[in-house]
């Protein structure tokens, strides 16, 4: 993401009704996508075509119907108290998901809507009612300002969040949600408060979501505003009831050594009290175990105390055999560590340094 550029706020556009206002310039070229999608969004067809972001494998393109998402925008705008005619920020690509659900609640919400260009550090002076950011961004405005206090409502998406910042987002004054979702059930079907003292520790489903487990403890999902669609995700979750669950990790990242089953997600949670910087728990083949688990870290560290550390937290069967230091993870659009392009890079140059 690069920095913020210079928008001008007084220039608007309005659809034929004028009770949809956007604030900002839609000729600057890092608002193409905001473009793209009002064009589509505004044609004969009933759907929108959408890619999946590929962070999980290779990208998948779909068409997502139109009355989908404005089904999905109307349930979020309620579960949230968002009104007509308050400021909602566009801050993230509208061409995913997640930025073109923002564009639909702010036209079904008829939302006065503020757009930046995607940057790590979204500043802008007004304040804002609604806004939906990625982890990264999070990151680098709260450690800039200390607070989230002009962005109002929150919802972060795109990636997961590790503890440290789970236990420092808490601190905020405005309500600030953690969200659940893929392309395929058109952005957030669940949210997880994680501000104020009425945080919550489980994500609760939206009205009209179902919650289940299929094998493996994965989660099934049944959505009633989408002509009763029934989803299953790769997803492992402690399932609470019905509509609450705990999200615990990938089943495709599951990692099986000698017999025991390891989830990465559960591994990296513990350690992230303790790593200050990037990193990710992996594993490749071995013949003996069926697979090792392994540990790639960004930056220079000093093997010997990271395998201390890992002594602190670890039992013995979850510690790295092997640890790889990556000069730099390779993340997609939102942040998020893309673990398989980074881990085939850091292999191929240590098998040439080797």
């Amino acid at each position: 993401m690069s920095a913020t550029a210079h928008i001008d706020f007084s220039a608007e556009w309005r659809d034929e009704q004028g009770e949809f206002i956007i604030h900002g310039e839609l000729d600057h070229e890092g608002i193409q996508p905001v473009k793209t999608f009002l064009a589509a969004w505004q044609d004969a067809r009933s759907f929108i075509e959408v890619h999946s972001s590929g962070s999980t494998g290779k990208p998948k393109r779909m068409e997502i119907p139109k009355q989908w998402m404005i089904a999905s925008a109307q349930l979020t705008l309620n579960q949230l108290n968002i009104s007509e005619g308050q400021r909602a920020l566009i801050c993230i690509s509208a061409a995913h998901i997640g930025g073109m659900m923002m564009m639909v609640r702010a036209i079904v919400g008829k939302l006065n809507l503020y757009i930046l260009p995607p940057s790590s550090i979204p500043l802008l002076d007004e304040k804002i009612d609604f806004t939906a950011l990625v982890p990264l961004q999070v990151y680098a405005l709260w450690e800039r300002n200390g607070n989230l206090d002009t962005y109002g409502t929150v919802i972060i998406g795109g990636a997961s969040l590790n503890r440290k910042w789970i236990t420092e987002l808490k601190k905020s004054q405005n309500p600030i949600y953690a969200s659940y979702g893929m392309t395929e059930t058109v952005s957030h079907v669940a949210l997880r408060k994680i501000s104020g003292r009425d945080s919550e520790d489980f994500f609760q489903c939206l009205p009209g979501i179902k919650a289940s487990v299929g094998d493996e403890q994965r989660l099934h999902l049944d959505i009633a505003h989408f002509d009763a669609l029934h989803v299953e995700t790769q997803d492992i979750v402690e399932l609470i009831d019905e509509q609450r669950f705990n999200w615990i990790g990938r089943a495709d990242n599951v990692i099986n050594t000698g017999g025991i089953k390891l989830i990465p997600e559960r591994l990296e949670e513990k350690l992230s009290a303790l790593l200050s910087t990037e990193f990710f728990i992996s594993s490749e083949e071995d013949e003996r175990l069926g697979q090792l688990v392994i540990l790639c870290i960004e930056g220079q560290a000093e093997g010997n105390q990271i395998h201390t550390l890992c002594k602190q937290v670890l039992e013995k069967h979850e510690r790295p055999r092997k640890i790889y230091q990556v000069k730099e993870m390779k993340k997609s659009a939102s942040g998020k560590i893309l673990k398989q392009e980074t881990l085939h890079m850091t292999l191929l140059l240590w098998s040439k340094e080797s």
